[in-house]
């Protein structure tokens, strides 16, 4: 990958990812899953496979909400000023859930996992909103107002069967708070499933994005306040939400299992979690650990011939590639370099 040719979002600074990839860091050899709806058409994205839940024939879709969560992970370098994902060298996978009811949702998602198991499967994100509420569900109607209660069993145990084959799966906190009050507990079920690592939202200052979900059950934060990303059909734009700082975190995590490739699925996570950074002024329901940052061992490593020769052009949330950059009265002039060193 060119460093000195990649356009990044503002999340990518906050996150040092510069300093991954200086180093050759970059998700090599990393299979993701993204578990969504389906992944649309994109020259970003050459996808290595996929698997269509219930009823769907293909795990294809010009979806855009799947396939900006994708690009956000992984998306290739395409030196067209579009940004580029947080591990772009990862394996692509693209599960398309079955939609109807909660109970199909959950049938998907327990599709999902025993495909990331036959594939070897890395990392799952699932930028998915499944309500805790099962009263209301109706065996009869299918009603898609909540899980179905003789599911519930069988789904935990598929969350406890990827965790014994080493799978790492990131859920989205979700998007239902509306008075900074805990709100995970009655109204979102995926993160309160065993051996998940749950995601809040934060803005490009640090704040709690107001609707990110907030409760004992958030492991860490990440930024997905207009995050840049890839849409169906080679196009590009902004979203907002825990669906977009999920993957943005899995990309992390990708990173650090190359880093650390001879550690289990259990110690990456807990690398990861010692090395976050709690934002100041959240508390710990808000934002968990806080934001995953490189690890110490990360800069024992040598950097790139080309690791210094990367400058940017911060515009509108995004850090656009710069061809030259210039320096006035000891003044960066429009660009600036990006990263640590």
């Amino acid at each position: 990958m060119e460093l000195d040719k990649t356009t990044v979002t503002y999340a990518h600074a906050k996150l040092k990812i510069d300093d991954y990839w200086n180093r050759d860091i970059t998700g090599q050899g990393i299979k993701i899953g993204i578990v969504d709806d389906g992944m649309g058409t994109h020259d970003a994205l050459p996808i290595s496979g996929g698997y269509p839940c219930g009823e769907h024939t293909t795990y294809m879709q010009e979806n855009d909400h799947a396939t900006h969560c994708a690009g956000i992970a992984l998306a290739r370098n395409l030196q067209n000023g579009q940004p580029t994902g947080i591990a772009p060298d990862a394996e692509l996978y693209s599960i398309r859930m079955y939609y109807r009811t909660y109970a199909d949702r959950v049938k998907s998602l327990i599709e999902a996992i025993d495909y990331a198991i036959e594939t070897g499967i890395d990392i799952l994100s699932m930028s998915i909103h499944i309500a805790e509420n099962s009263a209301n569900y109706a065996q009869d109607k299918g009603s898609s107002a909540g899980i179905p209660k003789h599911l519930r069993i069988t789904f935990r145990e598929a969350f406890f069967k990827a965790y014994k084959h080493g799978i790492i799966i990131v859920v989205a906190a979700g998007n239902n708070n509306v008075d900074g009050k805990d709100n995970i507990e009655f109204e979102e079920l995926l993160p309160k499933m065993p051996n998940v690592i749950a995601v809040a939202n934060l803005t490009p200052i640090g704040s709690r994005r107001s609707s990110s979900g907030i409760g004992r059950w958030v492991d860490v934060a990440g930024y997905g306040t207009f995050i840049r990303s890839t849409l169906p059909g080679n196009r590009y734009g902004e979203m907002t939400g825990t669906s977009m700082a999920t993957p943005q975190i899995a990309g992390v995590f990708a990173l650090y299992k190359q880093l650390f490739s001879d550690l289990t699925a259990q110690e990456v996570i807990e690398k990861v979690f010692d090395n976050c950074l709690p934002m100041t002024g959240l508390s710990n329901i808000e934002q968990g650990r806080g934001v995953p940052q490189p690890p110490s061992e990360l800069y024992t490593l040598h950097t790139l011939p080309d690791a210094e020769n990367h400058f940017r052009r911060y515009t509108n949330y995004t850090w656009h590639a710069a061809e030259v950059y210039t320096k006035v009265n000891n003044q960066w002039k429009e660009t600036e370099a990006l990263g640590r060193d």
